[in-house]
């Protein structure tokens, strides 16, 4: 009996020790593979169409925090109380689609700022949609900054986000300077 009793513990105690460990190892992961964007980087603007901002004094734009295209009233999601990371894929292609027929129909803008445009994320079913705006967007010069690139998150533990890839997107008529 006290043989069997001590086989038990030392399982028990061997398997709350892989635990740790795997949970150690995790956040060792996690701590070396987060993104830390340098202070000053060197963007690219795509597209360069050399049209100069005229001298008008009047300039349209659109600042939209996209929210990858996932967050519609359907969405339950669980940073705001709720239990889901993101919709089915039905409801995100509506969303998608939504966010995407809104954005066309403002062909007056100087200037789109775009936040939370996914490049490669489970949480938008790894559709590129800073390739798909400048794709819409073709008469405007085009600048992506990440600003979220982790391969894993780990939340909410029993859905997790898992791989991100987000950033910033700017879209302007007139050619950047600097």
């Amino acid at each position: 009996m006290k043989n069997s009793i001590a086989k038990l513990g030392k399982r028990v105690f061997i398997l709350v020790g892989i635990i740790i460990l795997f949970f150690l190892s995790f956040l060792l992961y996690i701590h070396f593979t987060d993104y830390q964007p340098a202070a000053k980087k060197q963007l690219f603007v795509n597209n360069s169409i050399k049209e100069a901002a005229d001298n008008q004094t009047t300039y349209t734009m659109l600042s939209w925090n996209l929210g990858y295209c996932g967050l519609g009233k359907e969405m339950d999601f669980f940073h705001e109380g709720g239990k889901q990371v993101r919709p089915d894929k039905f409801l995100f292609q509506k969303y998608l689609k939504g966010c995407f027929a809104f954005i066309e129909s403002m062909d007056d803008m100087d200037f789109f700022f775009f936040q939370e445009v996914d490049k490669s994320s489970k949480r938008s079913y790894y559709f590129d949609q800073s390739e798909m705006l400048s794709d819409l967007l073709v008469d405007y010069n085009s600048v992506f900054a990440y600003n979220y690139k982790v391969p894993f998150v780990p939340i909410p533990l029993f859905s997790p986000m898992g791989h991100v890839e987000a950033g910033l997107m700017t879209f302007s008529r007139a050619h950047p300077i600097e």
